[in-house]
């Protein structure tokens, strides 16, 4: 299409679609009438390129997995570990049908041989939510890595805890050779988009805090968080790269500067039924969960089926399958990056948040 043709077009700007809202409103003000506010947050009817001309440039790197893609996450389906074998076969299930990596809760005493048995670990990713007197899991895993001869520096994955041992508890040194795998895991309650922020930043210091050997660079470089993926679309994908422009502040303020991006964020769409919408309301809810973590740079995502049988689970699984697939969201590195009301939601997010945290810290 020639230059010309796009010069048939009326230059768009704020006056322009002002009139136009008016006159659509019965003369009312669209900045006075349709403002939306969501708790601290208000959301104006129309943003262009004055909203975003002074905000810092933030873009989520390429993920350095080929075989995922620029915008690369994986697919961790949930495996509630009650018997070991019963696990491994459950979690065979999901790698052999779409999934490359899996999350084991841990509710049993683990036999780490008989769990991971035929799983090879440096082709999936592996994720396990814990509780704080299960360290012993943690060595027998590293000795079972050890003796399969696995290459520690290709394993990918993340422990997280459901309540946080002490610090000295966690093998952490032991894993500091391992830099795909995070052993400070911190999970984040679901709460209002700021407040989950904040709670995230002050975990994460916090433990840093708690280090007696003083070593922020080896706290922050395994460290992780997982966060609940809900139903704002928008909202949650300015949610995660808030949060990530953040703890890149944390870490340079510990000097701490060197892969600014590397920190491992894990998102979960728990499940949901709403009468209106079934039998596919939590397909409904997932596939929007799932398109935000995916937007907002999560590396991992575990989306939840409905009910625990072969064909809800299949559904949920599939859903991140076909988003790569099919939808082809793993192609751009960032895709809604420019966008001026995404760009400006997330700015309001980071103060708000940072001012909380602040306060929230003192």
């Amino acid at each position: 299409m020639s230059q010309g043709q796009f010069n048939t077009f009326s230059k768009a700007d704020i006056k322009t679609w002002t009139e136009a809202a008016k006159k659509e409103l019965g003369g009312k003000d669209p900045f006075q009438s349709q403002i939306v506010s969501k708790g601290k947050i208000d959301i104006k009817p129309y943003y262009d390129q004055s909203d975003t001309s002074t905000l810092p440039e933030d873009i989520l790197a390429p993920t350095s997995n080929p075989y995922l893609g620029p915008r690369g996450w994986y697919n961790a389906p949930n495996v509630v570990v009650k018997d070991n074998k019963e696990a491994n076969k459950e979690a065979l299930l999901h790698l052999n049908n779409g999934a490359d990596a899996i999350q084991f809760t841990i509710e049993a005493e683990i036999q780490v041989e008989v769990l991971l048995a035929n799983i090879e670990l440096p082709y999936c990713g592996i994720f396990f939510l814990m509780k704080s007197d299960q360290t012993k899991l943690l060595i027998d895993f590293e000795q079972y890595v050890n003796a399969k001869g696995f290459d520690k520096s290709q394993i990918v994955g993340a422990v997280f805890w459901t309540k946080p041992p002490a610090l000295q508890n966690i093998p952490v040194q032991s894993f500091s050779k391992w830099p795909g795998f995070h052993v400070l895991g911190h999970i984040i309650p679901e709460s209002d988009p700021i407040t989950e922020i904040s709670n995230a930043l002050l975990a994460g210091t916090r433990c840093i805090q708690s280090d007696m050997d003083n070593q922020p660079d080896l706290i922050i470089s395994q460290s992780a968080f997982s966060f609940s993926i809900g139903k704002d679309f928008f909202m949650e994908i300015a949610k995660l790269k808030a949060f990530r422009r953040l703890w890149r502040q944390v870490s340079h303020a510990y000097q701490v500067t060197d892969k600014d991006d590397s920190v491992v964020i894990h998102g979960s769409s728990a499940p949901w039924n709403n009468e209106k919408f079934q039998p596919n309301a939590n397909m409904l809810k997932s596939t929007t969960a799932a398109l935000s973590a995916v937007l907002g740079g999560c590396n991992a995502i575990t989306v939840e089926p409905e009910e625990h049988n072969t064909f809800k689970a299949r559904i949920a699984r599939n859903v991140l399958t076909l988003l790569r697939e099919e939808s082809h969201l793993n192609i751009t590195a960032d895709p809604t990056a420019g966008s001026y009301y995404l760009e400006r939601l997330i700015d309001q997010l980071a103060q708000s948040a940072w001012t909380k945290f602040q306060q929230d810290i003192a």
